[in-house]
């Protein structure tokens, strides 16, 4: 065997490893490129969600696996952290906007339009079988 022969048959061997490499890293690329895809996907959703089985899912996973040194040193992650509990006050409200006395029912009407359809939106959820964002949402 000649030393070109061998020569050749070891480019021919490097050449088709750093193709498989690059290939490798093209997919692991990809795929990490789907996955945060996926996860901003999930955060729009739970953003966007009426549901307090969703909200506090997304509160327990993603969220709840943040460090507080992470949200302290990476911009990123306390705009996401920040973003969700705005939305999560949003959806279940604040203390202050809860009245100090609640008034007890004068008589078992549904009172004015908005108030009537209000609860026409608990009794969806309830019949939904979604009881914990019927009582959010009451």
């Amino acid at each position: 065997m000649s030393f070109e022969f061998i020569n050749s048959i070891l480019a021919g061997l490097a050449v088709g490893l750093g193709t498989a490499g690059i290939q490798a890293v093209r997919e692991w690329l990809d795929a990490r490129r789907k996955l945060k895809e996926a996860e901003e996907t999930r955060f729009q959703t739970a953003l966007a969600s009426d549901s307090l089985v969703e909200l506090g899912g997304y509160l327990d996973g993603p969220i709840g696996s943040f460090l507080v040194a992470e949200y302290v040193d990476n911009p990123t992650v306390k705009q996401r952290v920040n973003s969700f509990l705005a939305r999560l006050e949003e959806f279940v409200g604040k203390t202050s906007e809860v009245p100090q006395e609640a008034e007890a029912p004068a008589a078992l009407e549904l009172g004015p339009e908005p108030i009537r359809r209000e609860l026409e939106d608990v009794e969806i959820r309830l019949q939904e079988g979604r009881p914990w964002d019927a009582l959010a949402l009451l």
